[in-house]
């Protein structure tokens, strides 16, 4: 099997001499170009205040193996793209962005990027975040005793999920926190350092994106009592939990949203918007 060299950039110290410069600050970037690559130069492409600036990077260093190429980027806003363009030896050029090598126009969406924001704490830089959807993950032995909201629908383990439509977010598998606390060897014997929690608030759904309340665990995945129980587990085996808290939207269960449609002059009656076409049925409720 032949594997074909790439140039190459990331964000690490070796291609990035300030992973957090400063407003103003110019940084030092740098492209490794192995010698099989059919690219003889490099050129770096970046926007300021609407204007497209290209910066010509200079080689540095090379040997039998590989070249390298550094150039200087201004960080003209907090978060500042670029890309770099390869100049072939055959007169052409491809681009080189976040996602790879390309021989066609790209769009700037996917550019490397620099902040001046503070980096992350070392314990996200220099470990592994593994997602679990708890619903999907492990039952614990306490799955049978559960009781099961209206909208649930058990389901086998061995169902494949629906992908979409009314089912996908009412297929009850029985996953629970309990269950991934059983498993936390299993993830950390792959190298992950964090587990990363979907949604655990009691919601009308397993995926919990439209939660009811945020001051309380999911009964269906143990309650409070299981969330700091896997707390525990975690920190014990020198692992970190994380959670994603989606304070921006909640489900039409939420008790503000209850009061606000069920009292015109409740004070959560002013966190929403409510548009009434008939006097006795909400049509829509969003937030303010």
């Amino acid at each position: 099997m032949t594997m074909t060299l790439m140039p190459h950039h990331d964000g690490s110290s070796l291609y990035v001499s300030d992973s957090t410069p400063k407003l103003g600050q110019v940084v030092r970037v740098r492209v490794r170009m192995p010698n099989a690559c059919p690219y003889e130069g490099v050129r770096m492409l970046s926007v300021s205040d609407a204007d497209i600036h290209m910066e010509p990077l200079r080689l540095i260093a090379s040997d039998e193996r590989e070249r390298w190429f550094e150039g200087s980027l201004p960080m003209h806003n907090p978060v500042t793209g670029y890309r770099f363009m390869l100049l072939r030896r055959d007169g052409g050029f491809d681009w080189l962005n976040g996602t790879g090598v390309w021989s066609h126009e790209v769009s700037d969406a996917d550019n490397f990027r620099l902040t001046v924001f503070p980096s992350s704490p070392e314990w996200n830089v220099n470990g592994a975040v593994y997602q679990v959807f708890p619903d999907r993950f492990a039952r614990s032995p306490r799955y049978g005793s559960r009781s099961i909201p209206r909208w649930a629908v058990p389901t086998s383990w061995r169902h494949v999920p629906s992908s979409g439509g009314p089912m996908a977010g009412r297929e009850w598998y029985g996953g629970d926190l309990d269950g991934i606390r059983e498993h936390l060897d299993h993830i950390r014997g792959l190298g992950f350092s964090v587990v990363y929690l979907t949604p655990f608030f009691p919601a009308g759904s397993v995926h919990r994106y439209d939660a009811s309340s945020f001051d309380r665990v999911d009964p269906l995945l143990g309650g409070d009592d299981a969330l700091k129980a896997l707390a525990r587990a975690c920190h014990e085996k020198g692992m970190r939990l994380m959670g994603d808290l989606t304070l921006n939207h909640t489900g039409s269960g939420h008790e503000w949203l209850r009061q606000a449609r069920g009292n015109a002059d409740s004070p959560e009656r002013d966190l929403a918007l409510i548009n009434i076409s008939e006097p006795t049925r909400l049509r829509r409720i969003s937030y303010a």
